[in-house]
């Protein structure tokens, strides 16, 4: 704990940890267009940065945030090569840990609870589960 005394009146400043990713929601996106990407983990209310490693035509900027939860917009170039990249965050406290988010030539279709059975899909798609 930080202690700041001001005015003989001692205060705790909060310290900002280090946040985590348990997992983002689709964990894939075709090349060339753009996604919003659920982040799910801990100490995401204070974000400053979505990082993807590897490359730099990948552009993110975050819309709401709360402490275990933020919605980020991802896109990626259409010459971006179809791989797995090594997505994080960062705030005050440090950066997270990584996590994969695939990249393809086709669109991404994701098994969803909210799908409805006659739901037809464009194909050809890249299937994942969310």
């Amino acid at each position: 704990m930080t202690l700041a005394a001001g005015a003989n009146i001692v205060q705790a400043r909060p310290l900002t940890e280090k946040p985590e990713i348990t997992r983002i929601e689709p964990g894939g996106m075709q090349r060339g267009t753009a996604l919003k990407i659920k982040i799910a983990g801990r100490n995401l209310d204070n974000l400053t940065n979505v990082i993807i490693r590897q490359f730099q035509t990948f552009r993110a900027s975050g819309t709401r945030r709360r402490f275990d939860r933020s919605l980020d917009y991802v896109k990626a170039a259409a010459d971006v090569p179809p791989r797995a990249y090594e997505l994080s965050v960062a705030n005050p406290g440090g950066e997270s840990g990584k996590v994969k988010l695939e990249v393809g030539l086709l669109p991404h279709a994701f098994e969803s609870h909210t799908d409805s059975p006659g739901a037809v899909l464009s194909l050809p798609v890249t299937y994942g589960a969310p």
